[in-house]
């Protein structure tokens, strides 16, 4: 719910979303002006434009975002990967 948002719901009812479309959305009941009315993965639910839930369904979203992505590991998180995949293997051989 937002309370006394400056923009206005194209549609009140309805909307299917995920946490992704809560960052352009608080944005755009303060004020500011979205290009496109998405911000990464989210949209702005102030506006007319689908979700990637409305577009693609839920589960199909879910299993996309739950791939594995070498890139991302290897050039984004990086040491952060590897503590993460020995904290993994850690807890895999106390099992």
């Amino acid at each position: 719910m937002f309370i006394n948002s400056v923009a206005t719901p194209l549609q009140e009812k309805n909307r299917t979303f995920t946490s992704l479309d809560v960052y352009p959305t608080i944005l755009a009941s303060i004020g500011v002006q979205i290009e496109g009315e998405r911000l990464g993965l989210g949209t702005n639910l102030f506006s007319g434009e689908k979700t990637l839930t409305e577009e693609h369904k839920f589960n199909f979203v879910n299993e996309e975002l739950a791939k594995n992505s070498n890139f991302y590991n290897s050039n984004i998180l990086r040491d952060d990967y590897l503590y993460l995949l020995e904290q993994t293997e850690e807890t895999n051989q106390e099992s």
